[in-house]
């Protein structure tokens, strides 16, 4: 009967959350993807199917590169969390989040981000590619090393 209930809450918050994470995720992952994905399709499991804008039919993320799929699955739950927390910004933090993202997919990223002023994101990293593309861009950021004097 638990069983049951929990299904069909699932079932409600999908139909009620779908159609909104589904249209933000798409704008978001056309963006991204320097559109070359035009469509989100998330199903109640939170699986996701891409359209791919030139052959028209859609993909399965599990088809893509690992670094796309990390992409596109982190886009997925900044947008969920943005529907479910709405006007509460709650921060975000990355820890080393970006290594499997090439570096162009990684600026774009980092513009996809940036640009909600409202959000506070706390970046680790053991790298320094992300601090200089955040300078390259001229986009300002506290910075604390661990391992600078």
């Amino acid at each position: 009967l638990a069983k049951e209930k929990l299904l069909s809450l699932s079932g409600q918050l999908h139909r009620d959350f779908a159609p909104q994470l589904n249209a933000r995720v798409s704008k978001a992952i056309e963006r991204i993807t320097n559109s070359r994905y035009s469509r989100a399709v998330i199903d109640q499991t939170l699986g996701v199917r891409l359209e791919d804008k030139k052959s028209g039919k859609l993909v399965d993320v599990s088809s893509l590169s690992s670094g796309s799929a990390d992409l596109i699955y982190l886009v997925m739950r900044l947008e969920l969390l943005d529907l479910l927390c709405g006007e509460n910004r709650v921060p975000v933090i990355f820890d080393d989040s970006f290594t499997q993202l090439d570096d162009e997919r990684t600026a774009r990223l980092l513009s996809y981000l940036l640009e909600d002023k409202q959000r506070q994101i706390l970046l680790f990293s053991c790298h320094s590619r992300e601090r200089e593309m955040l300078s390259l861009a001229q986009i300002p950021c506290h910075v604390i090393s661990l391992n600078e004097q």
